[in-house]
């Protein structure tokens, strides 16, 4: 039996990172290559938590959104505005 990957462990794999946690101290070019990565990523191949948990960790955002629809294109301009988070 294959172990699907949660959306963290899916994101890093497709960064190249070694750990989850280096997501965090990407650099812009590599946040907005995130948010192009993450726009790809179909909004039903994460919960709602795990949206909203990717949007708090990565970027701050205290704002739970509603929806996975919401919260992955909250993540995407998040990123792509490559703020000081």
């Amino acid at each position: 039996m294959t172990e699907e990957k949660d959306l963290f462990e899916r994101m890093a794999e497709l960064m190249g990172c070694s750990y989850v946690s280096d997501l965090r101290y990407l650099d812009r070019k590599e946040k907005l290559r995130l948010a192009g990565i993450v726009s790809l990523i179909p909004d039903s191949d994460a919960d709602l938590f795990q949206w909203n948990d990717a949007l708090e960790y990565l970027t701050g955002a205290k704002v739970k959104q509603t929806d996975p629809a919401s919260a992955k294109l909250a993540l995407v301009t998040k990123l792509k505005s490559c703020e000081n988070y």
